[in-house]
């Protein structure tokens, strides 16, 4: 690796770049005038977003409100407003407008359903946002006895009755404001009820609650808000500055015809690769710097004095220009490596969406209420990277600053994954020269009719992921709660041969000419059943461990709690048979013919193993519904992928998975967590709590020993791979 290729080759690509104004006006430019026009926009919106007066009709007989009712309702002073006291802020009493009856043409001496059929059609018109009808025999027998000595028990009486619109936001919110008036109002009334009695106000209120914003007081007022919106804007700007510029440097050097020259020259593939992935590292960080800076700078001339913005966290740039160069460096290997898969630059532009698509969630996770940062949303890609800045930003990281540890890590180990994608990709020449294709429905099905190869191909594969997805979700979002065991059990069946097992066998009877082959149908010896056997019982207290880890590290939620919680009520209360049947025998058949059948088949056999098997077992945990058990699933699916690609065969797997399941299952009715915690159960009675200890380190150690061995014993370590249903040399 020369350096110095590398440097020739990223001024290269930063002079290619600068060449082109217009793109550079656009990256660079652009946000200095955008974000000032955005924040000056909304500063000049921010008068019309105050709260607006409300029109309420009050229907009441006259002189009734103002004069005979104590408390008073109504201001005797300015009739058009509620009193001042039934406010919290006195501000806010001019936000409620008081219509009297006879302004609008109404006469409450009327037919009370004449005067509530007035008032709905006032509301309903809009003349009015909300309207109150006091009966007048209600209000007569209010104002009765205000010093509280009426005795009798309240007659049946008509009560007041409010009319508002949801079809109406003005009236919902005029609804909102009059209901907290009259609410005060009432308290008001029994306070006043009360002390007529001679009950103390001490026992109505016997101390007061005084409100102080932090914040405020801390000067850290809008910080919310900026630690949300800044780490959105960094990633995305991030993302898109990445994107653009890694289009223009291999599929547009592709349509040019310079690449060939580049490819020939003395540098290295990693090298050309290194020096093409600093320049689009760059435009990226000051695309996300430029917008981001800009933003800042916008809302400090603009949106500082507006109440939900505050102040820009200009002293904690220096954590957002950390976090950015990672994730500039990710986004800019991602892109050069779909840029380097694309024909075109028109076909590179269309994978800008799925990126998209698949970041944004990631990123706005953090923003949801309940998503706080710890060590297990730390570990989330990017997610973790966002929650780290959000707390930083807010000035709310505290003792917990180290979990910047692992965000930083997992944000590093994307980073080179991505690098590594990107130079496998500039290694292949079909990827790099390949053809632009033209679709033809017509040659599609004469090729499917007569070309049919004898496995499976990766697009068949890639096709089966997406429909196995597909009827998992549906099956999952349509089917309702199982009630019983017996429910349990038809749900399971349904999903296992209708999502997994049909949809395989459909795959490989209609696109390879020897299905069982495609399938991993083939021979295999009496060694790999046994390895298979006792490998799944050897690594069951480790799969224990893990679960209850991430159980710790990912608490479910009340639903999903509630949901495993019913499942293992199911797996302890049904028949034995009955339920190594449905979790067991039909899961270790059905899932592995899709998932290391089908998926992993049709990449083996183009000797794609690492992809298929890495594919293979990232949609086998996603078939699982719950976030717990994903993490588990995908390392149980890569075990279960190399076992296929190293006995040739599928059914090791099958045997494995289905005594891995049997013997979890079997330990969960008997209360341990697997088979072999027995041992360590029986030790429990007569050792100390130090030899306990000791008993299970052993235990561990001699396992995973053991599990050395029989994999070595069983399917060794050298690289003895073949496709599924191909014999071995």
């Amino acid at each position: 690796m020369r350096l110095r290729n590398i440097r020739l080759i990223a001024f290269r690509e930063i002079r290619d770049h600068l060449r082109d104004r217009r793109t550079m006006a656009m990256m660079a430019v652009l946000p200095l005038v955008l974000y000032p026009v955005v924040a000056f926009s909304v500063f000049q919106l921010a008068q019309f977003m105050e709260e607006k007066p409300c029109r309420v009709l009050v229907l009441a007989p006259p002189g009734y409100l103002p004069n005979k009712l104590r408390p008073p309702l109504l201001d005797e002073g300015n009739p058009t407003l509620f009193h001042p006291s039934l406010f919290v802020d006195a501000r806010r009493q001019r936000l409620l407008i008081v219509l009297r009856p006879a302004e609008l043409g109404i006469t409450c001496e009327d037919n009370p359903e004449v005067v509530r059929y007035q008032a709905e059609q006032l509301v309903l018109s809009g003349r009015v946002d909300v309207a109150v009808y006091f009966p007048q025999e209600f209000l007569g027998w209010l104002g009765e006895n205000p010093s509280g000595h009426h005795t009798a028990d309240k007659p049946a009486l008509d009560q007041p009755q409010v009319f508002y619109s949801t079809a109406s936001d003005r009236s919902q919110v005029a609804y909102g404001r009059l209901q907290a008036v009259l609410d005060r109002w009432r308290e008001a009334w029994r306070r006043q009820q009360l002390a007529a009695r001679g009950v103390p106000a001490e026992l109505l209120e016997p101390f007061a609650l005084k409100a102080s914003d932090v914040a405020v007081t801390r000067g850290k007022q809008g910080a919310a808000l900026w630690a949300r919106l800044l780490p959105i804007l960094l990633i995305i700007w991030a993302a898109t500055g990445a994107f653009y510029p890694a289009i223009d440097s291999c599929a547009g050097e592709k349509e040019r015809g310079t690449l060939e020259t580049l490819l020939v020259s003395p540098a290295r593939r990693g090298e050309i690769v290194l020096g093409k992935l600093l320049a689009i590292s760059l435009f990226s960080a000051l695309t996300s710097i430029a917008n981001v800076g800009s933003m800042m700078l916008s809302g400090w001339l603009f949106l500082e004095k507006l109440p939900q913005f505050g102040p820009p966290p200009f002293a904690l740039a220096p954590w957002l220009l950390l976090a950015l160069l990672p994730v500039a460096v990710m986004f800019a290997a991602i892109s050069l490596a779909l840029s380097a898969q694309a024909r075109s630059s028109r076909e590179a532009q269309y994978y800008l969406m799925p990126v998209i698509l698949i970041t944004m969630p990631l990123v706005l996770l953090p923003t949801t209420p309940g998503v706080d940062i710890s060590l297990g949303t730390s570990l989330i890609p990017v997610t973790g990277l966002v929650l780290v800045l959000k707390s930083f930003l807010a000035g709310q990281l505290g003792g917990e600053w180290w979990y910047l540890f692992p965000a930083g890590a997992v944000t590093l180990l994307l980073c080179g994954w991505a690098i590594h994608l990107a130079v496998r990709q500039f290694e292949s020449e079909a990827v790099l020269f390949r053809e632009a294709e033209v679709f033809s429905a017509r040659d599609l099905l004469r090729a499917l009719r007569h070309t049919r190869g004898e496995v499976l191909r990766p697009a068949h594969g890639l096709v089966a992921c997406f429909v196995i997805i597909v009827l998992k979700l549906a099956l999952s979002v349509r089917a309702e709660m199982p009630r019983d065991f017996t429910e349990f059990a038809r749900l399971q069946l349904a999903a296992q041969l209708g999502v997994f097992a049909l949809p395989a066998l459909a795959f490989a009877m209609i696109f390879a000419r020897r299905p069982l082959r495609a399938l991993g149908f083939s021979r295999f010896t009496l060694r790999h059943l046994v390895a298979a056997s006792l490998l799944a019982l050897l690594l069951q207290p480790a799969g224990a461990i893990l679960q209850e880890g991430l159980v710790k590290l990912y608490p479910p939620g009340e639903t999903v709690g509630g949901l495993l919680r019913q499942l293992e009520l199911f797996v302890t209360s049904g028949p034995l048979w009955a339920v190594l049947f449905v979790l067991a025998i039909l899961p270790a058949l059905c899932e592995e013919l899709a998932f290391r059948g089908v998926v992993l088949g049709s990449f083996v056999s183009r000797k794609r193993f690492l992809l298929g098997v890495g594919l293979s077992a990232v949609v086998f945990a996603l078939a699982h519904p719950f976030a717990v058990q994903q993490v588990s699933a995908a390392i149980l699916g890569l075990l279960l992928g190399l076992i296929v690609i190293t006995s040739g065969s599928i059914w090791p797997a099958v045997i494995f998975h289905g005594v891995y399941n049997g013997g979890m299952i079997c330990a969960a009715r008997a209360g341990v967590k697997s088979p072999l915690h027995y041992l360590v159960g029986q030790a429990d009675g007569f050792l100390p709590q130090w030899g306990t200890a000791f008993a299970s380190g052993v235990m561990v150690g001699a396992i995973a020993v053991c599990a050395l061995a029989v994999w070595t014993w069983g399917f060794g370590w050298k690289a003895r791979i073949s496709a599924p249903g191909r014999k071995q040399e």
